[in-house]
């Protein structure tokens, strides 16, 4: 499967997925700066528009708002529009649910995602992990990869 590091498209099969597969809540779509989930259609969201460094990333119902907007960069990058920081695997420790938080730009690979066309974003620190949401408290996190299933 192709791998998308910058450009329109990213999760542009997603929607060949449906949405009760058991990788959706693991499927994004990027949309005009927007980065929805498959599973519900909610957004990653800087929790409480903080501009704070540690700040968590959670998925939130699309409001619009700038803390829901995002830029993927083509280093792999995934910045926020509202304060410029980035998704951030804490430590660098990476491992199954781990939360996501918004840190300075340091140019590591747990900082660092490819998003492929199902619309998976994979770490490059382990490419096994990929982002996916905890369904009870809407915290970003990391988990394994689950099979596309159709």
């Amino acid at each position: 499967m192709p791998q998308v590091h910058a450009g329109a498209g990213y999760g542009s099969k997603a929607m060949e997925i449906p949405p009760t597969a058991k990788c959706a809540n693991q499927l994004w779509i990027y949309d005009g700066g927007f980065i929805k989930s498959r599973y519900n259609g909610h957004v990653i969201d800087v929790k409480g528009a903080s501009r704070d460094k540690g700040t968590q990333a959670i998925v939130y119902p699309f409001k619009g708002g700038k803390n829901q907007q995002w830029e993927f960069t083509p280093e792999g990058y995934i910045r926020s529009s509202f304060n410029g920081l980035v998704l951030d695997i804490p430590g660098g420790k990476v491992h199954e649910k781990a939360e996501i938080q918004l840190w300075d730009h340091k140019g590591a690979p747990h900082q660092q995602w490819t998003w492929d066309e199902y619309g998976f974003i994979t770490s490059r620190a382990d490419p096994q992990y990929c982002l996916d949401f905890n369904r009870e408290t809407q915290h970003l996190i990391i988990y394994k990869k689950w099979p596309v299933t159709k």
